[in-house]
């Protein structure tokens, strides 16, 4: 009596299973290296993407900034207020980042070495000071910044 071998060893199947365990470990390996690099670019892109925001957002303020006289006492003889440092710029503009074109405003950025801050302050019984601080929002994130 001779039996008809119709199936698969054991071996043959342990074979087969190792040998897709194998090609699914590298398809998993290669997807997860193309995410990775997918997450990086991504990031890269929305960093581009926020400096040439903020790039534009200067550029179009200093386009429209205003020779605005100021005078802290009366005695004292007049200035223009357009001020900066090498991680700070002050000056009046009628753009502003959240109305748009609007009403006269000082205008300051500040680099503090890490974030670059904005702050608009009302024109209204406004009076320049040599040393006033930049408390206003965190634009975005750089690793230099100069004016």
């Amino acid at each position: 009596m001779r039996y008809r071998n119709s199936g698969f060893t054991l071996i043959e199947v342990m074979v087969s299973l190792t040998i897709m365990g194998i090609i699914m470990t590298v398809a998993f390996e290669g997807l997860r290296i193309g995410l990775d690099g997918w997450t990086r670019g991504s990031r890269t892109i929305d960093e581009l993407d926020r400096r040439a925001t903020v790039e534009r957002l200067l550029k179009r303020q200093l386009s429209v900034a205003y020779p605005m006289e100021f005078r802290t006492d009366l005695d004292k003889s007049s200035f223009i207020l357009f001020r900066g440092s090498s991680n700070r710029l002050d000056f009046v503009s009628d753009y502003s980042l959240s109305d748009g074109p609007s009403d006269f405003r000082k205008i300051g950025y500040m680099f503090d070495g890490a974030s670059l801050h904005y702050q608009e302050t009302q024109l209204f019984h406004y009076t320049p000071a040599a040393d006033e601080p930049i408390t206003g929002e965190k634009l975005a994130s750089f690793s230099s910044v100069r004016f």
